[in-house]
C-alpha cells in the first residue's frame, strides 16, 4: 500500500510530465488506429501490429490521465469549492 501511495504522490507532483505522457499515448493510439485501417486494405498483419500498439498507447495515455486526475484532485482538496451566492 505504501508503494501505491508513493506512486500516487509522484504522479500528482508532476502534472507537466503526466500531460506529456497523455499526449504521447494519444498520438500512439491514433497511429495504431491508422495501422488498423491500413491492415484492412493492404496486409492483415498490420492489423495485429495495430492492435498491439493500440493497447500500449491506451495504457500509456491512461497513466498520463491518472496523473492529471491526481493533480486536479489535490487542487480540490486544498481549495474546497465555495458557493459565492
Amino acid at each position: 500500500m505504501a508503494w501505491l501511495k508513493a506512486q500516487w504522490q509522484s504522479l500528482q507532483n508532476r502534472p507537466d510530465v503526466s500531460w506529456q505522457r497523455f499526449k504521447r499515448g494519444v498520438m500512439f493510439f491514433v497511429a495504431s488506429v491508422l495501422l488498423l485501417f491500413a491492415g484492412a486494405h493492404y496486409w492483415i498483419w498490420l492489423q495485429i501490429l495495430g492492435l498491439i500498439c493500440l493497447v500500449i498507447g491506451l495504457g500509456y495515455a491512461a497513466i498520463g490521465y491518472i496523473g492529471i486526475l491526481a493533480y486536479r484532485l489535490t487542487l480540490l482538496k486544498q481549495k474546497p469549492f465555495r458557493n459565492k451566492q
